[in-house]
């Protein structure tokens, strides 16, 4: 019964939220329990009317009649204008939501202003931490063993989210790629003066911004063969 319960809850869960996007003007985005509204509008009356008159309050009105609450203590309004535009103040079941300059939805760090730099120096911060504990094992395993922990552990953090930086700035993305290539450094066991294009040849690693355009290749295929979501395929579709 517990596996049953197991697989049966997240499908359960999904038919039972099936119908909280009815009545919704913005664009809506569901994860697991993790609801998003994003509206634009250049009027900020506008915006306020759309959210909080129309969407927040049909949102409201919806989780007191199934009876599943929403915290307005975890929910965060992140705003993406220009600093002089006054603002209405969002409100949810009588409460003021409180703004926020960034806000990690997905593991994508959505910043006000940039979206990538902020991102960027996310999983750079966290790839460096596993990359240092990879390096204290350096002496102690073999190069198959440290290339494989890279790969597993350290590369997929910076592969995270590289189709939407992979137009970012040459120095944000060589935070990166120095990262990339003192991984290569430490498996092999080299001077850090020894040439990038000679270990990154070595490992068979291929440069970080390679592999962002690859995947931008590869997602690319999959939105115009239908294989990723309606959206992306119908928006592809209207500007071809």
């Amino acid at each position: 019964m517990r596996g049953t319960t197991g697989l049966l809850g997240p499908l359960l869960f999904l038919i039972y939220v099936n119908n909280i996007a009815e009545s919704i003007e913005s664009s809506i985005s569901l994860f697991a329990d993790d609801t998003a509204l994003l509206f634009s509008s250049r009027c900020p009356l506008l915006l306020h009317q759309v959210l909080t008159r129309c969407d927040v309050h049909t949102l409201s009105n919806w989780s007191k009649l199934w009876n599943v609450n929403f915290n307005p203590a975890k929910t965060k309004v992140l705003p993406i204008s220009k600093p002089h535009i006054s603002r209405h103040v969002l409100t949810l079941d009588n409460v003021d939501l409180s703004e926020t300059d960034s806000y990690k939805y997905l593991g994508l760090i959505f910043h006000r202003i940039s979206i990538r730099h902020h991102h960027i120096l996310s999983i750079k911060q966290k790839a460096t931490l596993r990359l240092n504990c990879i390096k204290q094992l350096s002496h102690l395993v073999p190069r198959k063993v440290l290339y494989t922990l890279y790969v597993s552990c350290v590369l997929p953090i910076l592969d995270a989210g590289n189709t939407i930086f992979a137009s970012c700035s040459t120095s944000d993305s060589s935070l990166l790629e120095n990262i990339h290539t003192k991984a290569a450094k430490i498996i092999l066991g080299c001077f850090r003066t020894s040439r990038n294009a000679t270990v990154h040849s070595d490992l068979n690693l291929i440069p970080l911004h390679n592999r962002r355009e690859l995947h931008m290749l590869l997602f690319f295929y999959e939105i115009k063969t239908g294989l990723t979501s309606f959206a992306l395929h119908s928006f592809l579709s209207l500007t071809l």
